[in-house]
């Protein structure tokens, strides 16, 4: 059988099979279709080799290796764009300025020296002190390697002296020892200064819980306070949040946050009665929870409005989900050694079983070992005849009913600002729907 198209079910029957011999052929001599260049940028990342599963051996998937990442901006005032490559635990960080001829040259920044044990996973360009220089904010991130509250999670501040020359100030923000996923500036309280969200990605050894969210106030100096508690509430356990931006979505002038997660819905939130609050009904017809990775803005059928592109873990994956059967996360601490136990379950022929083996359980949680004796009686095994109802009192449930990665035309309608849905999914090629989409780029109006 050949040139057979993805995702069907095909039923072959042996009455209908016909014998041709195969055809002898000379393979042609391809050509390839990209040669390696040597980039400008002389910076490379080392070889992860943690295994986030020695340390929680029920995780659904690794954590830790979240750099490099990457930011421009004019940090010296040329006119030109600079790159920031942050680096993974152990390694600096880089500020690599541009030359004229389009080559980078790589400008020392002691202060990234000395901060090379954090794992740097976001960075944000943005004038915090009003010197109208880009200064930069750095997310620590990771997992493996850190214990919970290690200094090395605290995220940074550097200030630009205008001529890429960047100091840490050690004191512009609160503590915050989380590992962090992304930083998104605005001005939130109409003072003229930048503020900041930052999001919280994984509460280091105690997946799937949710890590801490802040919501940060500039004074207009570059000093941030946490007030999280009194205007966004909502925002400091929302979930494991990998994305957010800050968007007026519904052209009223002032600004929404938009923020996606793993195993969290698209969430919507703006202020109502100067307090951050959740209008995600007002944007979307339902609920879209997912595994997501990244947000882009982008006005994609040039109307003037902005549309969201927001990437999913993708169908290509054991892992199966949709509306009537959603991939279920259970987690508590089941066994009461004080480790959190995630056990993540979807559908199978119309029933939910767990996706950890029978070995990978009762390695973890030794007393199920008398309930599971052989793999004949795990394989029928669901999560609520696994634990039992007493054993299952406490658990956190978390679901995804969608992996495929989602387009959003913003259709909002201004006369009716309470009741209109703005954002209209729009049905994507297939090949787009299948892999992780961990970073959306627009090239020539088509996403990479």
């Amino acid at each position: 059988m050949r040139n057979l198209s993805s995702d069907k079910l095909l039923t072959i029957e042996e009455k209908n099979a016909r014998f041709n011999p195969p055809v002898k052929t000379t393979p042609s001599v391809s050509k390839p279709i990209f040669n390696e260049k040597k980039g400008s940028i002389a910076f490379e990342n080392p070889k992860n080799n943690l295994n986030d599963f020695k340390r929680q051996p029920l995780l659904t998937h690794a954590l830790s290796g979240v750099s490099p990442c990457l930011a421009k901006a004019d940090v010296n005032g040329d006119g030109l764009d600079d790159v920031f490559v942050g680096g993974a635990s152990g390694q600096a960080s880089g500020m690599f300025t541009q030359n004229k001829n389009g080559t980078f040259s790589q400008k020392p920044q002691p202060a990234f020296e000395k901060d090379k044990q954090s794992e740097d996973a976001e960075a944000l360009f943005f004038d915090a002190n009003g010197d109208k220089n880009p200064d930069l904010y750095v997310c620590s991130g990771g997992y493996g390697n850190f214990a919970p509250n290690d200094p090395a999670l605290q995220d940074r501040l550097y200030l630009n002296d205008g001529k890429g020359n960047f100091t840490k100030n050690a004191n512009a923000l609160p503590v915050h020892l989380v590992s962090t996923s992304c930083a998104r500036a605005a001005d939130v309280n109409g003072d003229g200064a930048l503020d900041l969200f930052v999001g919280g990605r994984v509460s280091v050894g105690r997946y799937p819980e949710s890590p801490l969210s802040i919501l940060l106030i500039n004074n207009g100096k570059g000093q941030f306070s946490d007030q999280t508690k009194q205007l966004a509430p909502a925002l400091s356990t929302l979930g494991m949040i990998t994305d957010a931006v800050f968007h007026d979505l519904n052209q009223d002038g002032k600004i929404e946050l938009i923020i996606v997660g793993e195993f969290m819905p698209i969430s919507v939130f703006g202020f109502e009665n100067n307090v951050l609050t959740d209008v995600t009904t007002r944007f979307f017809d339902k609920k879209y929870s997912g595994l997501w990775q990244k947000i882009m803005l982008e006005d994609l059928n040039d109307d003037g409005r902005m549309d969201l592109v927001i990437g999913n873990l993708g169908l290509n994956s054991p892992i199966k989900a949709s509306e009537k059967q959603p991939a279920e996360l259970f987690f508590k601490d089941f066994d009461d050694n004080g480790a959190v136990d995630p056990i993540l379950c979807f559908y199978n022929q119309g029933r939910p079983f767990p996706y950890v083996t029978r070995d990978e359980l009762l390695d973890q949680i030794s007393m199920l070992r008398g309930r599971f004796p052989d793999y004949k009686t795990y394989a029928e095994a669901t999560f609520e005849t696994i634990f039992t109802k007493e054993e299952r009192k406490g658990a956190t449930r978390l679901e995804a009913n969608c992996l495929k990665t989602m387009l959003f035309f913003e259709r909002f309608k201004p006369k009716n600002l309470k009741k209109s849905r703005s954002q209209l999914p729009f049905k994507l090629p297939q090949f787009l729907l299948f892999r992780p989409s961990t970073s959306i780029k627009m090239v020539k109006k088509t996403c990479f």
